[in-house]
């Protein structure tokens, strides 16, 4: 279905180094080169993403303050971050009903139907304040999978992973800001009790996963 493709955005991963993102951002109006330096070394040295970022410094006063104090403070800014995973990610989804559900499931590393009616939709919908809708996974999880600049089947046809450069940087964004990372570590933690419960080896190395990745001991047994 050519239709889920035509607005497929031409994401740009690689990464820049250190002084071509400089000169990127000053291209791009950012005056100061150690306000450039800054962004530089605290974001992830996307091209694009140092487009954006160079948009957000060079316009409202008070949010470039905030920006370049992250910066100096070598994070993440939330701004810049936000801008780039609607823009760039969010928005390109065909159906907007899933589009509230990709960066939730960013959370995990593989992604069925079942993980995201029994983890993400409802953790999203308690989050945003809305009543459950019977099929809400169904629909989220064929759109996703329909998204092929964003995703990949898997092999058992009854999963699919998001491609992985586009996951490590959707994930280093979320984590800059609070209301995104309060989400995904809810799944995170969610996921946990979901794999212990099934005990498989399959499900034990996802559990595993999400311990690490939550920064919890390997061989911890419970997670309160």
């Amino acid at each position: 279905n050519r239709g889920h493709e035509i607005d497929a955005p031409a994401i740009e991963l690689g990464e820049l180094e250190m002084e071509d993102a400089i000169d990127l951002l000053m291209s791009h109006g950012v005056e100061s080169r150690d306000c450039a330096a800054a962004a530089a070394a605290g974001l992830p040295r996307v091209p694009l993403l140092l487009r954006i970022c160079a948009d957000v410094l060079t316009g409202e006063t008070d949010v470039a303050d905030e920006v370049r104090n992250a910066h100096a403070e070598g994070r993440v800014d939330k701004e810049t971050s936000r801008r780039y995973l609607t823009s760039r990610i969010v928005r390109h989804v065909a159906d907007p009903v899933a589009r509230d559900y990709v960066l939730a499931a960013f959370a995990l590393p593989e992604v069925s139907e079942a993980l995201l009616r029994e983890l993400v939709v409802p953790i999203v919908d308690a989050a945003a304040g809305r009543e459950a809708v019977r099929g809400r996974a169904k629909r989220v999880y064929q759109s996703l999978l329909q998204s092929t600049w964003l995703t990949t089947r898997g092999s058992d046809l009854q999963s699919f992973t998001f491609l992985p450069a586009i996951r490590s940087i959707g994930l280093k964004l979320i984590a800059s800001d609070p209301a995104e990372d309060r989400i995904v570590r809810k799944v995170r933690h969610a996921a946990i009790a979901y794999h212990d419960r099934r005990r498989s080896a399959k499900d034990a190395a996802f559990a595993l996963y999400q311990r690490l990745m939550l920064g919890r001991a390997p061989d911890r047994i419970e997670d309160r």
